[in-house]
């Protein structure tokens, strides 16, 4: 396995645990990318590449406008 790809916040906390417990370097080793929470990414050495969600939009654009 060269990379690892974490759909949610939780999952990438407990990805980041293990390998961190595996001494497996990141990104010489292992190619890793997480799912929104960029202050989590920001946190993590070296900091995480992160897919994030415009939540704000997907709000605008889910919920009706009133006439």
């Amino acid at each position: 396995m060269t990379a690892v790809y974490v759909c949610n916040y939780e999952m990438m906390v407990g990805a980041m645990i293990e390998v961190n417990e595996l001494g497996i370097c990141i990104p010489e080793q292992l190619s890793f990318i997480g799912f929104d929470n960029i202050e989590f990414a920001k946190a993590c050495v070296p900091r995480l590449s992160i897919v994030t969600q415009p939540i704000q939009n997907i709000a605008k654009e889910a919920i009706p406008r009133g006439k």
